[in-house]
């Protein structure tokens, strides 16, 4: 059974989680998720389970409600097509941010 964290364990824990979110820098994380991959073997069909399968989890997390309520998705309703659906308008979203700011190329 895990032990529980007391308060300045918590403390460092979220400034920690801060520290690594200010600094996140999407090509690196992509970087290390991708030799990850490819170290472990898996192949392009694997691979593509692993993102679906992390997608659909991301989705399901209580904070995503709001926006699969937005969209009118019930969450059970999260088969394939449906996840490759919300994460096509997704990345559309957040390449029109990029454009948006001149960071895209």
């Amino acid at each position: 059974m895990p032990k529980k964290v007391n308060y300045y364990q918590n403390k460092r824990i979220n400034e920690q989680l801060k520290k690594n979110r200010e600094n996140a820098d999407i090509d690196t994380i992509e970087l290390k998720i991708r030799e990850m991959l490819i170290l472990n073997g898996f192949n392009t069909s694997e691979i593509a389970a692993v993102l679906f399968t992390v997608m659909r989890n991301v989705l399901l997390y209580e904070r995503n409600r709001e926006f699969l309520d937005k969209v009118g998705i019930n969450p059970r309703q999260l088969n394939t097509e449906v996840v490759v659906e919300i994460q096509k308008l997704l990345i559309k979203e957040y390449l029109n941010g990029l454009n948006e700011t001149g960071a895209a190329t």
